[in-house]
């Protein structure tokens, strides 16, 4: 039996190798292409990540600066506000001011209004007096 072993094993022996070889070097190619595809879309994952990244920090910087702008407007709206409310006192003083004014002016036309009755009516007695 040990004879026949040994007989066969030279006449199998390149089959055997060569379907080792073939199952080895097949599994080998089948492993890097895995591996190689594998790879690229880790590698295109990465880019998405990078790109996912970029565009956050992109939207991150724009909301600081978008933030920092409206904080800014809100303190010159706050301004706006005092100075507006400072003009609507000063307006309204100038208003009771001027009714004021309009009022001195109107008791001044009424007295002037009277002296200029009382005159006349001296002068008309000055007259009637003459005569």
């Amino acid at each position: 039996m040990t004879a026949d072993f040994f007989t066969i094993i030279p006449n199998w022996l390149p089959g055997w190798l060569g379907a080792g070889f073939a199952a080895g070097g097949g599994f080998g190619v089948i492993k890097w292409a895995m591996e190689f595809f594998a790879g690229r879309l880790d590698k295109r994952q990465a880019v998405l990540d990078a790109d996912t990244r970029f565009v956050i920090d992109q939207l991150r910087a724009e909301l600081a600066r978008v933030s920092s702008r409206l904080d800014h407007a809100e303190g010159e709206i706050q301004d706006l506000r005092g100075q507006l409310a400072e003009c609507q006192a000063k307006h309204a003083e100038a208003e009771a001011r001027a009714m004021r004014l309009e009022a001195r002016q109107q008791g001044y036309s009424e007295a002037r209004d009277r002296a200029q009755t009382i005159l006349a009516a001296e002068r008309v007695a000055d007259r009637q007096k003459g005569n």
